[in-house]
């Protein structure tokens, strides 16, 4: 009735029967996850293939044809444990799980890495859907997979918010860097630079004067022709606060420039203009999204970590949305793993290497967020300005400080919040029992 998979790591068959222990029957589903058809495939604990691989889509039809094809299973297998397994994805595999779980079943989830870990045993360095599921089965059955645990409306919302605000971020780089290169050929040295004595603006983008001026879509020629109560005029028109003094700078300045073409010049404002407006919409957009966060931020635990010292409401938020539930963990050697901040090892014979690298495998944003909190912890909370002190003094890298202040970061972030208690360190005695 059943068809043995040869390729299977091991010999077929091989379970806990052997040791005498009696189990009852599991159904294992393993799911390979694409964009638009998923492939599935049904087994035992013998390693037993019930079902060959299938192919089902996305569709509603499709998610019903996998529940006919488990049930049909399970009722050949008298069982009603049954297991599902599948590669944590991007965002393919999101709706598929809360589908799966609304109907009552277990899912598990596995690191891409590891599932290609298991492949590349067979050394045929061949990948297609089928060998994927093979690989997803070993894993299922080797216990490398951990089981989804939704975190909840807040923590979904604030992954959401958060991981937008930072793709934001990054588009208004990007466009601040456009609208540069286009000030370079139409005004050269409105950005004054710290060692040279020409320029206007030492902070173009936060000066209202600075955008007041890029606004008024005016050629430099066309303001050193202004006399300084006509440029006032015209500021005036689009901000407040300025004075004559600053007219005068930005007439002389005009006067000084060595100017493009007129025409180049003319097509360089317009998309200045254009990219001025859509950065003050990103701004916006900014402000309102770490509005939201603080709100939500202040319904989870993370909002005790505000209390060390150099940490944002906006730094914690982007933490805590990747952390999700932190009540869910057993303890914070769970969340060094989920970053990819925990040490590795080589070892072979004598052979013990001491300089190793971190895994990095893990959750990237994760990663991402904690060597901004450490950096910024390590300036400003004192005991782990220490710390890195200390270990900087031994002759660590920075880096290799940074990672170790935010490995300790996540068990203090992880008793903080289990307690619910602040950051509170007496550093008067700390300093006695030092000396």
């Amino acid at each position: 009735m059943s068809t043995k998979v040869k390729e299977f790591i091991g010999r077929t068959g091989e379970t806990a029967y052997q040791f005498n222990i009696v189990l009852d029957p599991v159904l294992y589903v393993a799911i390979d996850v694409a964009k638009y058809f998923h492939k599935a495939m049904i087994f035992d604990l013998d390693k037993n293939v019930l079902e060959k691989p299938f192919t089902f889509d996305i569709s509603r039809q499709g998610f019903n044809l996998l529940l006919e094809k488990i049930k049909q299973q399970a009722s050949k297998l008298k069982t009603e444990s049954i297991v599902i397994g599948m590669e944590a994805t991007g965002h393919y595999h999101e709706t598929l799980v809360e589908h799966l779980r609304s109907n009552g079943f277990k899912v598990l989830l596995f690191n891409p890495y590891a599932t290609f870990k298991t492949r590349v045993l067979n050394i045929d360095y061949v990948k297609t859907d089928e060998i994927d599921l093979k690989a997803i089965s070993e894993a299922m059955l080797l216990g490398k997979g951990r089981e989804f645990r939704p975190d909840g409306d807040i923590y979904t919302e604030l992954k959401l918010l958060t991981r937008f605000r930072r793709a934001k971020c990054k588009d208004k780089v990007i466009l601040k860097n456009q609208m540069l290169r286009d000030l370079d050929r139409v005004w050269p040295g409105l950005l004054k630079e710290c060692r040279s004595k020409f320029g206007l603006f030492t902070k173009l983008w936060e000066s209202k004067i600075a955008r007041a001026l890029l606004k008024l879509n005016l050629l430099p020629q066309q303001v050193a022709a202004l006399s300084p109560h006509e440029m006032l005029d015209l500021l005036k028109t689009q901000t407040k606060g300025v004075g004559l003094c600053w007219a005068n700078k930005i007439i002389k300045h005009a006067a000084n420039i060595l100017p493009c073409n007129d025409k180049e010049a003319a097509i360089h404002l317009h998309v200045l203009k254009s990219n001025l407006a859509l950065l003050e919409s990103l701004d916006n957009l900014i402000d309102e999204l770490e509005r939201r966060t603080a709100i939500l931020l202040a319904e989870t635990p993370g909002v005790y970590l505000l209390s060390v010292q150099g940490l944002s409401s906006i730094r914690v938020a982007e933490f805590i949305a990747e952390i999700g539930n932190p009540y869910k963990y057993n303890n914070a050697q769970e969340w060094v793993k989920l970053a990819g901040i925990n040490p590795s090892r080589y070892q072979s014979g004598t052979m013990d290497r001491k300089t190793n690298r971190i895994t990095k495998v893990g959750n990237t944003y994760l990663r991402h967020t904690l060597f901004s909190l450490a950096r910024d912890i390590c300036r400003w909370e004192p005991l782990f300005v220490e710390y890195k002190n200390k270990l900087c003094d031994k002759g660590k890298h920075i880096q290799v400080a940074y990672g170790a202040a935010a490995n300790k970061f996540l068990r203090v972030a992880f008793s903080m919040m289990i307690r619910k208690s602040n950051f509170i360190i007496d550093y008067e005695t700390k300093k006695e029992k030092n000396a």
